[in-house]
């Protein structure tokens, strides 16, 4: 028997949504400005594994986008529109 721990970092999938309580534009907000990986990135390293000869075991792997650090939540996010200028109340 061979066990494999997959630890993949931010991934959009459908799993974002359940994680906010079905607000499909909380979860889509989780990914704006990167780019994560996607649920296919995660299947190609699964099939890859589950395929290896019986004498090899992959004990661990982390994957993650190249805009994701180590720390939890450290991504690179592109430049949005600025936010607008306080305005002044009278």
């Amino acid at each position: 028997m061979r066990v494999t721990d997959l630890a993949p970092g931010i991934a959009e999938t459908e799993f974002s949504v359940v994680r906010n309580g079905g607000d499909r534009s909380a979860a889509e907000a989780v990914y704006e400005g990167t780019v994560p990986l996607t649920a296919r990135d995660v299947a190609e390293q699964i099939a890859h594994i589950a395929n290896l000869p019986d004498h090899i075991n992959i004990n661990r792997v982390e994957m993650v986008p190249v805009r994701q650090a180590w720390g939890p939540y450290a991504i690179h996010r592109d430049a949005t529109q600025p936010s607008p200028a306080p305005t002044q109340e009278a």
